[in-house]
This record gives structure tokens, sequence and C-alpha cells, in this order.
């Protein structure tokens, strides 16, 4: 599979997954990430930047099957002893009412796009649900500009 003259292989490991090339600097594969997003959404795929299996951060195309299975396949939050689970429950009332697009995954973190723009009430939901909220914090400690600028969450255990 092709997307902006980049090229997939099929992932044996994993049922419905592309790959692409070797190991790199997650920055620079974030960004590939974010701009085949819209094509690989297209198609059916997340285009996610992210680390499983030990493996270092490659560009991975994945079937669409929610937030919550990028949060357990990736094992967001192991690397700091927080179980799948327990990252998507903070997520998961906010996910429910505006659908989560994943672009990071690793056992650190998530960062994901809200599919529709972020509402006042999305925002209420998130100040009570969130933990992991300083990556997003701006110089008063507030998170809600980040998450309406950039309309989407960057969560963080390390």
């Amino acid at each position: 599979m092709k997307i902006k003259n980049t090229e997939f292989e099929s992932l044996d490991k994993y049922d419905g997954w592309f790959v692409s090339g070797g190991a790199e600097d997650y920055e620079s594969v974030e960004k590939k990430a974010l701009t085949m997003q819209r094509e690989a959404l297209a198609k059916g795929f997340y285009c996610v930047c992210g680390a499983v299996g030990g493996e270092g951060h490659r560009l991975y195309l994945v079937p669409q099957r929610g937030v919550r299975y990028i949060i357990e396949t990736f094992e967001v939050g192991s690397k700091d002893g927080i179980e799948p689970e327990s990252v998507y429950s903070e997520i998961s009332e906010a996910d429910a009412s505006n659908p989560l697009i994943p672009y990071f995954a690793d056992g650190a973190g998530l960062k994901a796009k809200f599919s529709e723009p972020v509402t006042d009430e999305l925002l209420t939901v998130l100040d009570e649900s969130l933990s992991s909220v300083e990556p997003m914090m701006d110089d008063d400690g507030e998170i809600r500009p980040y998450i309406k600028k950039q309309n989407g969450i960057h969560l963080w255990w390390d």
C-alpha cells in the first residue's frame, strides 16, 4: 500500500496492519503520520507513529477500530506501570462524544485529534477525567487552550 509516496508493507504480526521503514526518531515519524492521516482515514486506517512490541518508533497504518484498540495494542501508559484500561477510562467519555483519531502511541503516551471541533462541554468532561495533563498545560496551568488549539489531546506517563 502506498500513501503520499510512502510505501507500506503488510505486518504479519498484526491483522490488517501495515508498516513503513525502520525505527526512526519519533518526531519526524509523528510529522509524517499527521501529513498522511487524512488519506489513511479515507482508506479505513489510522496513520500512527508508534512503538509496539519493543521496537523503535515506526509509521503504522492500523485499521480504524477506535482509540481504545490503539491504547491496548500499543500498551499506552505501561512505561509508568499504568494499565491501558485505566488510560482509556480517562478519555472514554470524551471519545464517545467526539471520537479521537490517534496519531502517536507508545508505552509512555498518546496523542490524538478529535474528529469534530472541541466544545466547552467536551472540555468540561476532560477537566474532570484527565490525570496526565502536564504536556498540555500552558504557563498558567490550564489545558483548555492547548486542547482547543490542537483540537486534540497529548497524554504522557513517564
